[in-house]
């Protein structure tokens, strides 16, 4: 049999992965070439920040941690150094990372919350299932609401 590739473009939110599948007799090699988001993570911060005033800092990442977007609300002082910010951030993407590996026992995950005596801090996938939100607020925060109105961003 002589060998024979052909691409495939499946495309869903915004997103189109590209696959590049060979066949050659009983083999079949699947490749992923190239992933075309056209999200403006920009103005989906922005968007993210608007649903409350307590709202500290954005950060927009993939779900291996790779920040596409980040930023803080004009006026506000880090609580942590840079370096403490990167590692909470890499902390919350990898424990994310395995409570997804219980997902086919207990369903995936909606959202993480965790209250601190200074700032509350979530961490929840975007509806893409591709990019994880991680925000800290201000402890007065409407912690639903904030979770509420990130569930319903359209992407």
């Amino acid at each position: 049999m002589t060998p024979f590739s052909i691409s495939v473009i499946r495309c869903s939110a915004g997103i189109a992965l590209s696959h590049n599948i060979t066949l050659a007799g009983n083999l079949i090699k699947t490749q992923k070439l190239h992933l075309i988001m056209s999200i403006d993570f920009e103005s989906l911060h922005q968007q993210i920040m608007n649903l409350d005033p307590c709202i500290r800092l954005v950060t927009i990442c993939t779900d291996d941690g790779k920040i596409m977007y980040s930023g803080y609300r004009e006026g506000i002082r880090n609580l942590l150094t840079s370096e403490e910010s990167k590692r909470s951030l890499e902390l919350s993407v990898n424990t994310w990372k395995l409570r997804g590996e219980l997902a086919p026992k207990i369903g995936r995950g909606r959202y993480v919350l965790a209250e601190y005596e200074r700032i509350k801090r979530i961490t929840m996938p975007l509806t893409d299932n591709i990019h994880l939100v991680y925000i800290t607020t201000d402890i007065p925060s409407d912690h639903n609401k904030i979770i509420n109105g990130i569930m319903q961003l359209k992407l």
